[in-house]
């Protein structure tokens, strides 16, 4: 009985959200990836359409590339934070082999990319 309310609980407290789409072609998704309107939603099409291999060092890339522009007139002190942040996720998983840590590297990269849009984008309000 208790095992029923808490799974019941959790449905009901689950926050609600569409599910991205995913096509069994890379191409497919990082053509969705780049018509996406922001660099979150650009993101989140990337996780949502994870590989967990190197292909998503190349979806990962597209994403990024969607948040570079929020922050193309970064100053040269934040650029370094950022290579300096984007490094720290390359030499996490340095020493592992296989595309799987290439994707861990590749999505770690991915959040720095997403933070620092968060950071140069205006506050609406």
């Amino acid at each position: 009985m208790k095992n029923l309310l808490l799974a019941l609980a959790l449905l009901v407290s689950a926050p609600a959200f569409a599910a991205t789409e995913c096509s069994s072609d890379a191409a497919d998704t990082e053509k969705l990836i780049r018509a996406a309107d922001s660099c979150h939603a650009a993101a989140t099409i990337a996780r949502d359409c994870s590989w967990g291999s190197g292909v998503d060092v190349y979806l990962t890339g597209a994403a990024a590339e969607t948040c570079e522009k929020d922050y193309a007139k970064m100053n040269a002190t934040d650029k370094r934070t950022m290579n300096a942040m984007r490094s720290r996720c390359a030499n996490k998983y340095r020493h592992e082999q296989g595309s799987m840590y290439r994707s861990f590297e590749a999505h770690c990269q991915l959040n720095v990319s997403e933070f620092w849009s968060d950071i140069y984008l205006p506050i609406d309000g």
